[in-house]
């Protein structure tokens, strides 16, 4: 029944109208080519775990309302905007949708600078908060703004989390113990972030080959077991935590070179 309470199975259109949303961790490389000086590598161990231990994560069926939620509030809104980098920063980010790409001009898979043109774009409340540290943001003042807000709770899987860590922190590293131990803990959220897009296959008459043949068709599965809000917020926490990471290092005169899920490398520029 706890289970039910806080991972509600949502209605099938609006997981897929969340999922617009859902991106995972970032890995960006900058200033590629010979370095010399002192270079450090940075790691986070357990990112993910240690988000859905410490940071306020959503649970049951959201509620829709299209003005504003209240301070503190998790939620993930529809909005459409314009973007531009903040003088000192580096771009990291990068739109899901190759649509949006193409109206840019932009590779798919190109750092974003700046847009010239809106943007449809679906998000948390914790990447609109990140993504306004970065760049200058403007919102277009007619387009129906979308909210969707979430109770939130802190640690649902806390004791799973450190019955895990313990288990991982005894094992030696690279055994199965220890792997076992870390997929336990990592598999949590994916879990959640199951896709209800699937493939069906079937054996089929096939004319053309003259003889049966296995076809996959694209489907829908409603029966799919998941919570995408939990994931969502998960991943965007992690990239919160790694871009403020990387924001404090820059003002303490260090230059990025690469960043990822959990890490980053740097040089200090003075060395």
């Amino acid at each position: 029944m706890r289970w039910a309470k806080y991972f509600p199975k949502l209605d099938t259109e609006l997981d897929m109208r969340l999922r617009r949303g859902y991106t995972g961790g970032l890995n960006i490389s900058m200033e590629q080519g010979l370095h010399e000086g002192v270079i450090t590598h940075e790691d986070v161990h357990s990112m993910y775990p240690t988000v859905m231990s410490y940071d306020p994560l959503p649970y049951g069926i959201p509620t829709m309302q299209f003005f504003p939620p209240r301070d503190g509030a998790l939620y993930i809104v529809e909005t459409r905007m314009k973007m531009r980098l903040k003088d000192g920063m580096f771009p990291w980010f990068q739109f899901k949708n190759v649509y949006d790409y193409q109206t840019e001009g932009l590779e798919y898979g190109s750092i974003i600078e700046e847009t010239r043109e809106w943007h449809e774009m679906t998000l948390t409340n914790v990447d609109l908060d990140v993504i306004m540290d970065w760049y200058d943001v403007e919102f277009d003042p007619d387009y129906p703004h979308t909210y969707f807000v979430f109770l939130q709770k802190t640690g649902i899987f806390a004791g799973y989390i450190e019955h895990y860590m313990e288990q991982k922190e005894r094992a030696e590293k690279g055994s199965l113990e220890y792997t076992s131990a870390k997929l336990a803990m990592n598999s949590g959220y994916g879990r959640m972030a199951l896709a209800r897009e699937t493939e069906e296959t079937r054996l089929e008459w096939d004319d053309e080959m003259g003889d049966y043949m296995l076809h996959s068709l694209p489907t829908i599965n409603d029966d799919t077991e998941n919570y995408l809000p939990y994931a969502m917020f998960v991943t965007a926490y992690a990239r919160a935590r790694l871009l403020e990471n990387c924001m404090q290092l820059m003002k303490e005169g260090k230059q990025i070179l690469h960043c990822d899920t959990d890490s980053v490398i740097h040089i200090d520029t003075e060395s």
